[in-house]
């Protein structure tokens, strides 16, 4: 659900998402996001969850 929100809000307000991305403060989270689903992937790679890639 976070992917499709942060699409969206890349598609509908551009200008205000690159203006986040300079601003240290606010472009943290963009990072903790990245980061989050990195340690989701990984935690479902150990249990043996995987999803074959077309």
């Amino acid at each position: 659900m976070l992917v499709v929100l942060t699409a969206w809000r890349v598609l509908a307000y551009p200008q205000r998402v690159l203006e986040d991305l300079h601003v240290p403060a606010r472009a943290f989270g963009f990072f903790t996001g990245v980061a989050g689903t990195n340690v989701v992937a990984v935690c479902l790679i150990a249990l043996g969850e995987t999803v074959p890639v077309a």
